[in-house]
């Protein structure tokens, strides 16, 4: 890190860079039995140039390139090294800001952006491998590659005006806003594009894509802080206009069986069939009770609406890689699949479609959007305070509560709360090896449709509401006679409201976080294997004390509610109905099982030299000082209830309840800056 004049009072200039190496030794084994490690690279740097150009003006330049890049990606019990990728995200963002005092009065504020992220996911099988879907249930030789480019553009202007009005203060605000974002990816299975599974019998004859996608975000905002006295008063109003559309995109025909899946050419869509208007209100007031304004109680309302994000290519023509399963017997016993081993009588499989999509609607979407469709809308209330109780000590809570409707859900094309009947009840007793034993009798149903589905249909699921209550409460000790300490609380309740009519589909999915459980919790997907994410309560302290000569101690303490562990059950294999296996059904409730509780104490100790002009400061910081080893995640999957006629059994997952991540260790970190 550098930084300092370029010229004097002038233009100024900074700069950093580093790299950091973070190895895990992961709690799977290779072919071999070997132990396997993962390491992620990261390797950020930083520039930035601030000029005064005039008393009046002050223009920034900043850059950042952010590299990061990953080994063994998506190591899993359902796949094998082999079938892990090499992750690779260089990021390139740059901003220019201009700030202009036209007044004392009126100050206006510009800044453009740009940044062009890159995502490469390379399996490490290559690109000629041919991938099995392995007896267990798990991915062998290779995996699907996936690249990516985000460009993104973005533009704003706001501009403040003070002036009074009798006794009233007010500072106006505006505001407007442009973002445009184009995401070009490509997916496909290596080699021919086929999955040999020998876990079901089937071949999956899949066609590699080339999607690309525009959104773009307007929004205007406009607002007044309104001060008399102890009262102060912030109003403001938001108009947010969203749009996306697909581009030409194209699928390259499978290359052993261009017949069965010859190339496509989308020529995108004529409009923007995404397009969301939203009108949002904010408000919120401060009061201080006496005159020295020790005591503060506020309150705000706004409302919020979701961004649309990554929805917008499912009304491409290719949105995804797609296929079709086939009857598939390994006659020469090699792990490939020969066109003469493929029943091609058997297409699709009763309807079973890959990634749940039928390539023959192509350059058509097989997907649809429901009329009316929404974005989410979340409105959200806060009454608080806050109390200095002594010069340097002040506490302060807070409670919120939120409102969410108009949730959006995808339901098979054709499907409603008539069209499923009951299948039967997965049921068993799973043992995992550190005992732990699990009995389940969890329904399951099945799709009673004539025909396959051709993809999904989009829409807001009626009736159904999340709400959320918390409670937040810090006390703050700021820095004097030598200490300062900060502490914090809080405690949530996240839950979901499903009414009858917003069951659309009563198998109760694992993946959508018990979508059909009424009063249960709200849970949000770490984009880990198998966690699910909501604490209901966490705490933190924070505290530095200064001794003589320099040295300063401070430590920091963190605790929070283990996350829930919930479990599920693949209540069918190939079971003669559409689109079975894509739902995974919940056991018990979201949260009937938790992880423990994850506590961590973090020490640093500083010690500063002064030479003359320069300033030297050793630094030793002890992380997760007592070396707990609490377990934060564990594979979720049962197993497997075959519920074919005659069958109806159940078949454990060899990996059911298997420690996946634990809590780092103890860590020491020594290190030393120097200022001049």
């Amino acid at each position: 890190e550098v930084g300092g004049p370029l010229f004097r009072d002038r233009v100024y200039f900074w700069g950093a860079a580093s790299r950091q190496d973070v190895s895990l030794n992961e709690a799977f084994q290779d072919t071999n039995g070997n132990q396997v490690r993962s390491t992620a690279r990261l390797e950020p740097v930083t520039a930035k140039i601030n000029a005064n150009l005039t008393s009046a003006n002050a223009i920034s330049f900043y850059f950042q390139r952010s590299d990061r890049f990953e080994d063994r990606f998506g190591l899993s019990d359902s796949r094998a090294v082999e079938a892990t990728s090499d992750l690779n995200i260089p990021t390139d963002f740059y901003k220019l800001e201009d700030n202009h005092v036209f007044s004392p009065d009126f100050v206006v504020n510009a800044h453009a952006t740009y940044q062009n992220p890159r995502y490469d996911r390379n399996p490490v099988g290559g690109p000629n491998a041919q991938v099995v879907y392995d007896v267990n249930g798990v991915y062998q030789n290779g995996y699907r590659n996936y690249v990516s480019r985000n460009p993104q553009y973005q533009g704003n202007v706001g501009a403040s005006k003070f002036f009074n009005t009798g006794k009233v203060n007010h500072e106006l605000k505006f505001g407007f806003n442009y973002r445009r974002q184009v995401n070009d990816s490509s997916s496909a299975w290596p080699g021919d594009q086929i999955v040999a599974s020998e876990y079901s019998s089937l071949a999956e004859i899949t066609r590699g894509v080339h999607t690309i996608y525009k959104t773009e975000y307007y929004a205007v905002t406009f607002g007044d802080t309104l001060t008399t006295g102890n009262l102060t008063v912030n109003a403001g109003l938001r108009y947010d206009y969203q749009r996306g559309k697909n581009l030409p995109s194209e699928a390259p025909a499978n290359p052993a069986f261009p017949d069965l899946l010859p190339a496509v050419q989308f020529n995108g869509n004529a409009g923007y069939p995404f397009q969301f208007r939203s009108l949002e209100p904010r408000l919120s007031a401060t009061y201080a009770l006496n005159q020295k304004k020790t005591t503060l109680v506020r309150g705000s309302y706004a409302r919020y609406v979701d961004q649309l994000g990554a929805l917008t290519y499912r009304l491409s023509g290719l949105p995804a890689t797609s296929g079709y399963y086939y009857d598939w017997t390994d006659a020469n016993h090699d792990h490939r699949v020969q066109r003469s081993e493929v029943d091609l009588s058997s297409r699709g499989f009763n309807g079973f479609l890959a990634n749940g999509l039928d390539p023959s609607t192509a350059p058509n979407s097989p997907n649809i959007l429901a009329r009316n469709f929404k974005t989410p809308v979340t409105d959200e209330l806060t009454i608080g305070g806050d109390h200095q109780l002594f010069n340097d000590f002040a506490v302060s809570a807070t409670y919120t509560y939120r409102r969410a409707k108009d949730l959006q859900y995808s339901l098979p094309i054709g499907a409603n709360a008539s069209t499923w009947v009951l299948g039967g009840y997965a049921t068993g007793t799973a043992v995992a090896a550190n005992g732990f034993t699990l009995p389940f009798r969890e329904p399951f149903y099945r799709l009673t449709l004539t025909t396959p589905p051709t993809g999904q249909e989009f829409l807001n699921r009626p009736g159904a509401t999340q709400t959320y209550q918390g409670v937040e409460f810090s006390a703050v000790k700021r820095l004097s006679n030598r200490w300062m300490l900060r502490g914090s609380f809080g405690w949530n309740d996240w839950t979901q409201n499903i009414p009858p009519e917003a069951i659309l589909n009563p198998n109760n999915d694992w993946l959508l976080g018990g979508q059909n459980t009424n009063g249960g919790l709200v849970v949000g997907y770490s984009g880990k294997t198998t966690t699910f994410v909501n604490a209901r309560w966490q705490f933190n302290m924070t505290g530095l004390y200064q001794f003589p000569l320099g040295i300063n101690l401070g430590a920091n303490f963190f605790g929070r509610e283990g996350y829930p562990q919930a479990y599920y059950i693949r209540a069918c294999s190939r079971c003669a109905d559409i689109d079975s296996s894509r739902y995974r059904n919940l056991i018990g409730n979201i949260d009937s099982f938790r992880l423990d509780n994850v506590y961590d104490l973090d020490l640093r100790l500083e010690k500063t030299f002064t030479i003359g002009g320069v300033s030297l400061s050793a630094t030793a910081e002890c992380f997760n000082v007592s070396n707990n080893n609490t377990v934060l995640q564990r594979f979720s999957r049962v197993g497997t209830f075959d519920s074919r006629p005659g069958r109806n059994t159940f078949t454990q997952d060899s990996a059911f309840n298997t420690i996946i991540e634990t809590q780092s260790p103890r860590i020491l970190r020594l290190g030393g800056r120097v200022s001049f």
